[in-house]
C-alpha cells in the first residue's frame, strides 16, 4: 500500500536517529515501522508505550498524532482515537495542536461514538475558545443537537436561540431553524413549529425541498388535526429523491380517510 510522502518523510526522520537513539526514540521508530507494515494494533501498543515513558515529550506528541490518525482511518477504533486526542489536548505544548485535537475529540464523541453527554462537555470547551464566527456557529449547533438527542429540549432550544441572535451564514441559519422546528415538534408545540417550517420554505425554497421540510409541515398540520392543510401541502409537493408519487398518494389517502372520520365531516369526498 502506498503511503503519503508526509508519512514517509516523518518515518525517515525518525529512522535517522538509529545510532544513538534512546528507548523513547526507538519505540517511536518501531511504532512508525509497524504502521508501515500495517500492523496497526501492535503500532498503537508501541505508541502507548511512548506516552507512558514521557507524556509531554516531542516523541509522545508525534506518537499521539499518528496513533489518532491510525485509530480513525485504519482501524475505525474511535475510543482509541478519543484517547490519543485527549492526550494531545492535555500534553501538547503547541496551542494549535491542542485546539485541533479538541475539535477532533468533540467530533468523535458526536459523530462516531454518539456519546452526546461527552459531546456536550467537549463542545462546551471548544465554545469557550476564541473562534471565527463560522466555526463558533458550527460547534454551537452541534452542542444544541447533542442536547436534543439527549432529550434536553429546553436547553437545546436555548442554544439555538442564542445562535439565531448572531449574524450567521444562510446555510447555518437554515440548519438552526430546522433544528428549532424539530425541537418544538418533540415538545408537541406543533403550531409554533409549523410557522418555522413555513418560514424555511419561504426563505430557503431549494434547501427546504432537499430536506423535505414540507413533510415536516404536513406532520404538524396532521398532529393539530388540520387535515385539509396537511393534504394541501402534500398536493403541492413534487415527487423526487426518496419521496415517490406512490408514497405521496398513500399519505394523502390516509389523511383523507382521517378527515372523513372526523365528527361533522359526513359526506366528505362524496359527489
Amino acid at each position: 500500500m502506498k503511503r503519503p510522502i508526509r508519512f514517509l518523510l516523518l518515518l525517515g526522520a525518525w529512522t535517522g536517529l538509529v545510532a544513538c537513539s534512546s528507548p523513547l526514540e526507538r519505540d517511536l521508530k518501531d511504532g512508525f515501522s509497524q504502521v508501515e507494515q500495517e500492523h496497526y494494533r501492535i503500532a498503537l501498543s508501541t505508541f502507548e508505550r511512548v506516552l507512558k515513558r514521557a507524556p509531554e515529550s516531542d516523541e509522545a506528541i508525534a506518537a499521539s498524532k499518528e496513533a489518532a490518525r491510525v485509530s480513525v482511518f485504519e482501524l475505525k477504533d474511535f475510543k482509541k482515537a478519543a484517547f490519543f486526542n485527549r492526550h494531545l489536548v492535555l500534553h501538547a505544548k503547541d496551542p494549535k495542536i491542542r485546539e485541533n485535537a479538541q475539535k477532533q475529540l468533540a467530533a468523535i464523541y458526536f459523530d462516531n461514538l454518539n456519546d452526546y453527554e461527552k459531546a456536550v462537555q467537549e463542545y462546551s470547551k471548544l465554545l469557550a475558545m476564541p473562534l471565527p464566527t463560522a466555526e463558533w456557529a458550527k460547534f454551537k449547533i452541534a452542542l444544541a443537537r447533542s442536547y436534543f438527542y439527549m432529550g434536553q429540549f429546553k436547553q437545546a432550544e436555548s442554544e439555538v436561540d442564542d445562535l439565531l441572535k448572531e449574524k450567521i451564514e444562510a446555510v447555518t441559519k437554515f440548519s438552526a431553524l430546522n433544528l428549532k422546528g424539530n425541537i418544538l415538534v418533540a415538545q408537541k408545540q406543533f403550531s409554533t413549529a409549523a410557522e418555522i417550517y413555513k418560514q424555511l420554505m419561504r426563505d430557503f425554497p431549494e434547501r427546504s425541498r432537499q430536506e423535505n421540510v414540507a413533510l415536516q409541515l404536513a406532520v404538524c398540520y396532521e398532529e393539530n388535526q388540520d387535515f385539509r392543510s396537511a393534504i394541501q401541502v402534500l398536493h403541492d409537493l413534487k415527487p423526487g429523491g426518496s419521496m415517490s408519487a406512490d408514497y405521496l398518494e398513500l399519505r394523502i389517502k390516509r389523511l383523507q380517510e382521517r378527515m372523513r372520520n372526523q365528527p361533522g365531516a359526513k359526506g366528505f369526498g362524496r359527489k
